[in-house]
């Protein structure tokens, strides 16, 4: 018999969650931040690490964190973020107060649906991570964060009677992941490419490139960055690495201790006059992360869509470089460029007065020893030659003072050599400016492409001789000439321990070397066939698999026959759903089901309900025998319903009804 009285049930809710839960909460939270720290300033970073700090003591001490405390959080970060919004920029600061908001969510968690909004909120922030940093590496790191989301999600929602271990679960999810792969690659390469309705968001942080000024040691940090600039892909043999110059900003302007660019850099470009044999075509990819400096191959002979170049044959992209791109360029490396006005003539000799008096001394010393300016050209780069001159990434200080450079220290870096120069040659009246960009590049044979990276920066001059136009005079060949003639930096520094550690264990171990160059063309290969992937890479595509004219019956085929199969399914499967919930035994048992589930126990669709009674004795405790008589007639129902007893069945749903109104009516804790 069932007892008549009941005792109040204590069971816990299903919408409260563990300790154990939360932390993993706090787990996916710290794992999807790492990605992101980086773009935002170290006080915001702060705020999160604050409210991090304040959860995870509320829930080892078992502390209620007051809501005027989050409150306050909440309105110092938008207040901090609103009077920063410039830190930020437009798109990415509304990243940043969903990203303070996730952390204030997470603070004030306690029930499953907190659980549930923090999922989506995590999953937004995965995206604007993705957004900001394209890299492959970072995209496998991101969806390994969305698993171990979405993991969680499922184990929260999983009842405790039914849930399965970690490894199983992660093991099923995989499984689905795998089966869903390859309709996820069709879709992507093989569905039609649309121009995106949006631009995308610029970064809010300065990355790390050539600059707009040199001064002393500039160029050196640039190089100890050790990173990826550019990547070339030449349609036929590559030049030289003595011929390798990558033009970025033209510098015209010398204050005695800082090159800026200046006003001649709105003005069109001259005419060339080249050497049509020593035409270059070159096809160049930018990651997305070197602002809008394009870097062509000196002297560039036309300029690519989507590009402008100036008086200075500087090229830049007509906005922000926020995504990889490629660049079809043409370059030629014979040219002849005789064009100066007479103000560039004047403005390309200025100098500061009253300043190295032993430098300007030199100068005066060996053109009054040369009979013409080229001889004095030559003069000059020779004394750099036959003297003890060192290439170093770490010169002793006081390079500044050009004095000293030349005549105490006699140890520095290209823009050492490059800015001492060019004051030279302006001091004798010889129109000079300086270049700075990259010079040489690295073959990696794996992704069959040149690599110019970080490492490769460097600066040289150019003189105009009357008569014979602009010259490339690249003083740091006197200096250190396999630098250039081979772009082997690591051996031509007298202290390689200066450059990145990366850059010197590839240069110390072939086995680290070949691995980062595997790397390297991985990245390189997601970068075209994913990031870069557009309409013309896909007309290629149907070209490679010789469907091309086929490719419209293929998209006709998945509108006109996947699109409504895949609808057929749904409606089947939504079909299904309502038939079982017109069942009358189920109708009939969905009170008892929700009071259960209100309970924490819910019924797994592999369970009967007679094994969930079964399974959770000792949590319904003095219930167990009222739950267990909806169980017993439920099961008998369902047995007469199969041996088609209709008299005997109508009886038996009376009864199951009686039992769950019994059920429903009793007074049950929360």
């Amino acid at each position: 018999m069932f007892l008549s009285q009941l005792k109040r049930l204590d069971i816990p809710r299903a919408k409260d969650l563990s300790s154990s839960q939360l932390f993993q909460l706090m787990l996916a939270y710290g794992l999807i931040s790492l990605p992101l720290i980086r773009l935002f300033p170290m006080w915001l970073t702060g705020v999160v690490l604050l409210t991090l700090t304040l959860k995870a003591v509320s829930i080892a001490f078992r502390l209620t964190i007051s809501k005027w405390i989050a409150l306050a959080i909440l309105i110092g970060a938008i207040g901090l973020v609103v009077v920063n919004f410039n830190q930020f920029g437009k798109e990415y600061a509304g990243l940043a107060l969903l990203f303070v908001f996730a952390s204030l969510k997470l603070l004030e968690a306690k029930e499953s649906r907190d659980a549930f909004l923090l999922m989506l909120i995590y999953c937004l922030l995965i995206m604007g991570a993705l957004m900001a940093n394209k890299h492959f590496f970072n995209f496998i790191y991101l969806v390994i964060c969305l698993l171990f989301v979405v993991l969680m999600q499922w184990r929260i929602d999983t009842p405790q009677s039914a849930r399965m271990s970690w490894g199983k679960q992660s093991g099923a999810l995989f499984k689905l992941l795998i089966i869903s792969l390859p309709f996820v690659v069709g879709l992507f390469y093989l569905f039609p490419r649309f121009q995106p309705l949006w631009a995308q968001p610029s970064r809010p942080t300065a990355n790390t490139g050539l600059s707009d000024e040199m001064t002393p040691n500039s160029l050196t940090q640039l190089v100890q960055d050790g990173g990826l600039a550019f990547r070339v892909q030449f349609d036929g043999d590559a030049p030289p690495a003595n011929q390798q110059y990558w033009r970025g900003p033209v510098l015209t302007q010398f204050d005695g201790k800082t090159w800026r660019r200046s006003r001649f850099t709105n003005q069109p470009p001259p005419t060339l006059q080249v050497n049509p044999d020593s035409q270059i075509r070159y096809t160049m990819v930018h990651d997305g992360e070197t602002n809008r400096w394009l870097v062509p191959l000196d002297l560039p002979g036309e300029i690519p869509s989507g590009a402008e170049m100036n008086r200075q044959f500087e090229m830049l992209a007509s906005r922000d470089l926020v995504q990889p791109k490629q660049f079809p360029m043409m370059s030629y490396a014979r040219y002849s460029l005789t064009d100066i006005n007479a103000r560039e003539r004047e403005f390309l000799t200025q100098i500061p007065q009253n300043i190295y008096p032993k430098t300007l001394a030199l100068a005066r010393e060996l053109r009054q020893a040369s009979a013409t300016s080229m001889d004095f050209v030559n003069a000059t780069w020779q004394y750099f030659r036959d003297n003890e001159f060192y290439y170093d990434l770490e010169p002793p200080p006081g390079n500044d003072d050009m004095d000293r450079f030349l005549f105490t220290n006699r140890v520095g870096y290209c823009e050492h050599y490059a800015s001492v120069f060019a004051f030279m040659m302006r001091s004798q009246g010889i129109p000079t400016r300086v270049v700075t960009g990259y010079q040489g590049s690295e073959y990696n044979p794996i992704a069959k492409e040149y690599e110019v990276r970080q490492l490769h920066a460097h600066a040289w001059t150019e003189v105009y001789i009357d008569g014979q136009g602009w010259i490339r005079i690249d003083p740091t060949a006197a200096v250190a000439p396999d630098r250039i003639s081979r772009a082997d930096i690591a051996n031509s520094v007298r202290n390689s321990d200066a450059l990145s550690f990366g850059d010197r264990w590839q240069n110390q171990s072939e086995t680290v070397k070949r691995l980062g160059q595997s790397l390297r063309a991985l990245n390189s290969f997601w970068q075209n066939w994913v990031i870069n992937y557009d309409e013309d890479k896909q007309n290629s595509l149907w070209q490679k698999l010789g469907l091309e004219k086929i490719k419209y019956v293929v998209w006709l085929f998945f509108i006109l026959v996947m699109l409504p199969l895949v609808g057929g399914v749904l409606f089947w499967l939504s079909r299904l759903r309502q038939q079982r919930l017109k069942d009358p035994v189920q109708k009939m048992l969905q009170p008892f089901m929700q009071r259960l589930a209100k309970h924490g126990i819910i019924k797994s669709p592999s369970d009967s309900l007679m094994a969930l009674v079964l399974a959770h004795e000792a949590e319904l405790g003095d219930c167990y025998s009222a739950a267990l008589a909806v169980a017993y007639s439920h099961q008998q129902l369902r047995y007469e319903m199969n041996m088609g007893t209709k008299s005997v069945e109508k009886a038996s749903l009376a009864r199951l009804q009686q039992h769950v109104d019994d059920f429903i009516q009793m007074k049950m804790a929360k």
